[in-house]
């Protein structure tokens, strides 16, 4: 009761500063960030109570406090937020990365990288074949038709098709499960996010095509794409192993480095 009590207390204080004095305080950042820290925290012990993963109900509070429904924390705000969540994505990949073990992968990683593709073919064939032939009622472009609408539904059914490994980290992590499940579970997503990359790379090309706009060659397609998988690969390596030869040789303040390392992730990723 007390944590449901001060749920509301927050969750009221908030909205009386931003819905209904219709204005943004100074440090507007601060306050959404402090209020979504705490308000979160109790909501995703609410989901665990009910034995649901904590992570489950920090998505449902950020879709009914975001911008888009309650308008608690506002567009401006979420803006604000977007350092705070370039961090946690960082740090929960960096997760990510420790879960997937290749040298105890078990099936290997040539059935996996399988599971991986029939994974991909089999849930973005069923998207497009739906949204191919729901098309004409779907608010987006309804009265495109041939080229144009493949295009649009290649595309979209890309976009929709993809995982998330930091939200299945998130799970596995919290869950502290363990074992050849867990494993390939974490291995097929990681997986099946790099095949959706590659099929974003080549539907956006074939829309650019489509649509008339100014297209590139193949070679630059096959470049992009490759620094976006290959370039992200290396740096991410380059920088474990300087973590790993930081812990092996000097091995203090293991946590502040891990942050610093993860803040430099999220600044530097975006602008490679």
């Amino acid at each position: 009761m007390r944590r449901l009590a001060a749920l509301a207390i927050t969750t009221g204080l908030a909205w009386l500063l931003v819905v209904r004095l219709g204005t943004e305080p100074a440090g507007s950042a601060a306050l959404a960030l402090g209020f979504a820290l705490v308000a979160a925290s109790i909501v995703g012990w609410l989901f665990e109570f009910l034995r649901l993963p904590r992570v489950t109900g920090y998505l449902a509070f950020g879709l009914i406090c975001g911008p888009y429904v309650a308008n608690i924390i506002t567009e401006p705000m979420a803006r604000d937020l977007r350092a705070a969540g370039g961090f946690a994505i960082a740090l929960i990949a960096f997760i990510a990365g420790l879960h997937v073990q290749l040298r105890r992968a078990v099936p290997p990683l040539t059935k996996v990288a399988l599971l991986a593709a029939i994974t991909l073919i089999i849930a973005w064939s069923g998207f497009a074949a739906a949204l191919y032939l729901t098309w004409p009622w779907l608010p987006i472009g309804p009265d495109l038709v041939g080229f144009q609408r493949l295009a649009a539904v290649v595309l979209t059914a890309t976009v929709l098709v993809g995982v998330s490994p930091t939200v299945t980290v998130a799970v596995i992590a919290e869950s502290r499960a363990s074992g050849v499940l867990a494993r390939l579970a974490t291995a097929t997503v990681v997986l099946v996010e790099l095949g959706v990359i590659i099929l974003f790379a080549i539907g956006l090309e074939g829309a650019r095509l489509a649509f008339g706009s100014s297209g590139r060659d193949g070679w630059t397609i096959a470049a992009s794409t490759a620094w976006t998988i290959i370039g992200s690969l290396s740096f991410g390596a380059l920088l474990g192993a300087l973590f790993t030869l930081y812990v092996r040789f000097i091995g203090r303040e293991v946590t502040i480095v891990l942050l610093a390392l993860c803040a430099l992730v999220a600044g530097l990723g975006p602008q490679l």
